[in-house]
């Protein structure tokens, strides 16, 4: 039977996985040829190596003088500290050649000059030296300074490519170049000549290399600097504050911009704020960690431009990379609003990026039988962009499900406002991010929470989910914004006034309402009566039944179900009362009959039936059916009961639209008596109000009294729109007063207003800072806006008051608000612990989010931060000056801290190692900048300094093995699991073909799980597959599975573990997955890519300065 050897295919650059390699058979036939001895021709050649040959006679030597290419610096490097440890006189004698990889230029400096470029090239900008060992770097520094190591290199134009390696008693010439591979794994032919056996050979090639080594120049300081600039020692303050702005600065991400961030490029395009530079780097971090990206910063903070110049430097690293998928039809597809589009088609023309739109509405009217363009669009993207993202958190909405079920290998959400509904919409962001990027563990805790009304969570568990969601999430407050802009303003120029950019002073005021003293006692006795309501009209549905999937009892879900129906009967009483008399007859009687009996001119276009006549349909059509096994309320089991039920509810709504005729509108006219007064003040301002209806009657009582204004309810289509940003744009000079709706809460930039008014209270805090965010922009021309909210009387209170007075005390906490909110204070609410942990006025509980890059920022600022203010601001503003950053401090333990570049991008990743606990490596942000404040806090930088010595090496060393054995875990989770089913599956189907006796093709599937494992263990300095891409691929492979699996799911979300049956009685073709593997590019080893390494060497006498 033909062997099915795993190869590396031809480059050295890839892996293949061929099952019948002529290339591989071949080498096998030339190493059983007969070769000469190894002492007179080293050769790489099965066993025997050139390496094995020459290296120990050229270390054994007391001058050694060796002929090579720069490309051999790290293994001289290495030869260097083996040498020195004879205490040989020397010198070791160096020249340094050309490398016929790397395209020559002229340089009217010379020779050494043109060389030095070409290695500073090769080694600062492609290949990267190993920091395993690293500190026989300093130690190949000194040994030149010393003088007992002499460099040199060619004086002339013509290139050097010889390879002499001349000893004590031998000299070798040939083609192995002193590296690796060229000691160790090429076909190379070199000649040895053994200064005994043969002198006269020994002493012409020895004249040779003597003479070139004779008419060379110096090349020890050129060789010095590009050593210094590959690895320096610095203290750990340093140190840290480097590896953080690399993160924070995005200073890795702006050659990515470098085309289009100036403001002479030739799209016209204004050059980027650092602030979206920033935000930019930080989401492709994200997306680097998480395959998709939640951007959630405060509104008014330009996230449109960032994220059409995000979506494109995504789009491009996915045709760098070859990942891009010419076959889908639509690549790049952004949903979003159709104000919002407009913005975003500007955006992407000045960037040069091609999109496909879909409007948020136009996917709700798609169905599975007849798909419209837009839906299949959203099946077909490999990039999915979905702007004001929390328009998709609700469950079981067509949009939702065609977002949520998209292949897209990257999904980019944009939102400023992503959650108020707590463990509801967690759940909705889990599967529009991609529910295998999270841990099985944070699943099983959101089914659990959503498939139960009645159990809570605890401290713990919104630790959990606040954490997990943290990863995927770019979060910046405005006060951040503004930190931001003081430390560049002049990057910060507005359109117009000449002003910078910052958001203005938020100044929180409020107004009183003028309800009468007859007003507040009729008040009272509506609130009274709506607390008999039953909320028959509420219960909608034909069947009552508990849902499969409640883990509460029959009963208890029954009277759950009864009393959010009663208490939202009471709610809607007590909120439309709050926001007008007409609303509160609107609610009751229907639209129709509030326009009547309050005289409105200007009538709503979409008229809403009442209460009255919806409780008057239900006598119609007679009760629900309810299928629990458990005891009925008599007025739901019973037909003649459900009507007289229906009836009694009836009179009690009539009797609170005859109390709402009776109350003055003394409250209405305060408020239009507030906008006129604030007309003194500012030009244009914006009132919001949640009822159209209220809106339309203060309308014509601003008409009564002469006043301009502009109506938006929504209803005018996109021309009022329109008319509204004109109006009220930055350079406008109408002078107006606005009546808004929330229908008109996002997607405008209304920033010519400086003020804003909320008729009502805002139900969430998402609706309050949706609100302001229309005039509390980044680019507002003005230094303060001011923001009144109603002060009621107590009759006319809801619950939102305190909802929302509570929820921003919590985002306070947690993050820091956008946005200040009347009694958010402990001591005005006079809150308990028990309202901050879960209030119980609250239906369901919320999570606030905080940024991914947040533990980050707290080591360089906030309350108690790790670096100076001074020390980040001078680092973050120059460049670290070396490839390489090490700091060594004396500690308590052995321990690593690691800021190591991506395989196949500048991407910086984080690793904590603890060798004293067994290796163990933490590699989220969190834990990794919890592990460093642990280990650093109250040491003094000035003073917490040692040197890079051998033993300080040696434990460096020991923390990169870890950590490239455990690179791995820092792939985004989805790809680490769909590499690791990849292995159990392939395992399986070896398993399978040889059950059935069909050996062949189950050796063929273990020599391919073989080789996708054996890397794993690989370390020193050696190339490794791209365990990304190998995942990619594997989920590419699986696909139409998955796609099966989504068209039959009754999952919130589906899984790759959901698949696993069906690939194990199905499997795929070995072919087929043969050529998928074919050519894996390989990745340079973890110790090559260390941009920042803090090293902690244990020591017997160490003092904790923390335990004085």
């Amino acid at each position: 039977m033909a062997k099915r050897p795993v190869r590396r295919a031809s480059g050295s650059d890839q892996l293949g996985f061929s099952s019948l390699d002529p290339i591989e058979l071949s080498y096998e036939k030339l190493v059983q040829r007969h070769w000469p001895p190894n002492d007179r021709f080293p050769l790489n050649m099965g066993k025997r190596t050139v390496h094995s040959q020459i290296w120990q006679e050229l270390v054994s030597a007391e001058s050694p003088l060796l002929i090579a290419g720069f490309a051999s610096l790290d293994r001289l490097v290495q030869f260097a500290s083996q040498w020195s440890k004879r205490r040989a006189d020397g010198p070791i004698r160096i020249l340094i050649g050309n490398e016929p990889f790397l395209n020559s230029t002229f340089n009217f400096k010379g020779p050494k000059a043109s060389l030095s470029q070409q290695m500073i090239r090769y080694w600062v900008e492609e290949r990267r030296i190993s920091m395993l060992g690293s500190y026989l770097i300093l130690l190949m520094i000194d040994l030149i300074r010393e003088d007992r190591i002499q460099v040199r290199t060619s004086a002339t134009y013509r290139m050097l490519h010889a390879k002499i390696y001349l000893a004590d008693d031998a000299a070798t010439i040939g083609s192995s170049n002193f590296t690796k591979s060229g000691l160790e794994g090429q076909i190379e032919a070199n000649a040895r000549f053994d200064r005994w056996n043969e002198p006269t050979r020994y002493a012409e090639l020895s004249e040779v290399a003597e003479n070139l080594w004779a008419e060379s120049v110096d090349f020890s300081g050129e060789v010095v600097r590009l050593l210094e600039s590959l690895l320096k020692v610095i203290n750990w303050e340093e140190a840290l504050a480097i590896a953080c702005a690399d993160l924070l600065e995005g200073s890795w991400a702006k050659y990515l911009l470098a085309n289009f961030n100036s403001t002479d490029n030739l799209s016209g395009a204004a050059a980027l704020w650092p602030s979206q530079i920033a935000g930019i780097a930080e989401a492709l971090w994200v997306i680097d960690h998480t395959g998709s990206v939640l951007v959630a910063d405060a509104t008014g903070s330009g996230k449109t431009r960032m994220g059409a110049y995000l979506t494109k430097i995504v789009r491009d690293q996915l045709w760098s990379s070859g990942r891009a998928n010419s076959t889908r039809g639509s690549q790049i597809v952004l949903v979003a609003p159709p104000k919002i589009t407009k913005v975003w088609a500007a955006e992407a023309l000045k960037c040069g990026l091609q999109l496909e739109v879909v409007s948020h509405g136009k996917l709700s009217r798609s169905s599975e039988a007849s798909p419209g363009l837009e839906t299949l669009r959203v099946r077909s993207a490999q990039i999915l962009a979905v702007d004001e993202a929390h328009n998709f958190l609700n469950q079981g909405t067509k949009r939702t499900d065609e977002i949520r079920d998209s292949p897209a290998e990257h999904v980019l959400l944009f939102t400023a406002t992503p959650i108020s509904r707590g463990a509801t919409d967690i759940l909705s962001l889990v599967g529009l991010l991609g529910a295998d990027n999270f841990e099985d563990e944070t699943l099983q805790i959101l089914e659990r929470l959503a498939a139960s009304s009645v159990e809570r969570m605890d401290v713990q568990t919104r630790a959990v989910l606040r954490n997990e969601i943290q990863r995927f999430t770019v979060r910046r407050t405005k006060a951040q914004f503004n930190a931001l802009v003081d430390r560049e303003p002049e990057k910060y120029p507005t359109r117009v006034g000449g002003r910078t950019c910052r958001y203005p002073v938020h100044n929180l005021m409020s107004y009183v309402s003028k309800e009468t003293e007859s007003d507040i006692a009729i008040a009272h006795e509506v609130v009274q009566l709506a607390s008999g309501l039953l909320g028959i009209a509420f219960l909608e549905e034909r069947v009552i039944s508990p849902p499969d999937w409640s883990k509460q009892t029959q009963a208890s879900w029954l009277e759950r179900r009864l009393s959010a129906s009663k208490g939202l009967a009471a709610y809607d009483i007590l909120s439309t009362l709050r926001s007008s008399r007409a609303a509160l007859v609107e609610h009751v009687l229907g639209t129709r009959s509030a326009e009547a009996m309050f005289g409105i001119a200007h009538k709503k276009i979409q008229a809403n039936a009442g209460m009255t006549e919806k409780l008057s349909r239900a006598i119609i059509t007679g009760p629900p059916q309810v299928t629990c096994q458990s005891a009925i309320p008599e007025w739901l089991a019973s037909r003649d009961q459900w009507d007289m039920a229906c009836r009694v509810e009836i009179a009690i709504y009539n009797q609170i639209a005859n109390l709402a005729n009776r109350i003055s509108d003394s409250r209405e006219l305060g408020k239009v008596r507030v906008l006129i007064d604030l007309k003194e003040r500012h030009d244009r301002i914006i009132a919001f109000d949640k009822r159209p209806i209220t809106l339309h009657y203060l309308a014509g009582k601003l008409a009564e009294n002469n006043e301009e204004y502009l109506l938006a309810t929504g209803q005018g289509g996109e021309k009022a729109k329109e008319k509204m940003e004109v109006s009220f744009a930055m350079e406008s000079r109408v002078k107006a007063i606005a009546l808004c709706s929330d229908a008109l809460n996002e997607g405008l930039n209304l920033q010519g207003a400086s003020a804003v008014v909320h008729l009502d209270i805002p139900t969430t805090l998402r609706v309050a800072e949706q609100r302001v965010g229309r005039v509390d922009r980044i680019d507002s021309p003005y230094d303060e806006i001011d923001v009144y909210w109603p002060s009621d009387g107590e009759a006319f209170l809801t619950k939102d008051d305190r909802r929302i007075a509570i929820r921003a005390i919590e985002n306070d906490h947690l993050l820091g608000s956008n946005i200040p909110v009347p009694f958010a204070k402990e001591q005005d609410l006079q809150l308990s612990a028990s309202d901050l942990d879960l209030s119980e006025v609250f239906e369901s509980e919320e999570i606030d989010l905080a940024d991914a890059f947040d533990p980050v920022r707290r080591l360089v600022g906030g309350e108690d931060p790790l670096v100076g203010s001074a020390t980040y601001g001078q680092i973050s503003k120059s460049s670290s000056g070396a490839r390489t950053i090490i700091s060594v401090v004396e500690s308590d333990s052995d321990w690593a801290f690691l800021s190591i570049e991506g395989a196949k991008s500048a991407i910086p990743r984080w690793m904590f190692i603890e060798l004293s606990d067994g290796g163990f490596v933490y590699h989220t942000l969190g834990e990794v900048s919890e592990m460093i404040r642990q280990k650093l806090s109250g040491l003094d930088p000035a003073k917490a300094g040692e040197k890079l010595d051998e033993r300080a090496s040696e434990v460096l060393d020991s923390a990169i093995r870890h950590a490239q054995r455990q690179e791995f875990k820092l792939l985004p989770r989805r790809l680490q699991k769909a590499y690791l089913q990849m292995l159990r599956i392939i395992d399986h189907w070896s398993e399978q073909a040889a059950s059935s006796y069909s050996f062949e093709s189950a050796d063929a599937w273990k020599r391919i799980a073989l080789a996708l494992r054996g890397p794993v263990g690989i370390v020193d300095g050696t190339e490794t597959p791209d365990f990304a891409e190998l995942a990619r691929l594997w989920i590419r492979l699986v696909q139409p599975r998955i796609d099966g699996f989504v068209s039959r799911k009754r999952k919130k979300y589906v899984v790759l573990s959901d698949i696993e049956e069906s690939l194990r009685t199905e499997p795929l073709s070995l072919d087929e997955i043969e050529l998928a593997l074919e050519g894996i590019e390989l990745c340079a080893p973890l110790a090559s890519r260390v941009k920042v390494a803090i090293v902690g060497v244990r020591s017997v006498d160490y003092y904790d300065p923390k335990h004085r």
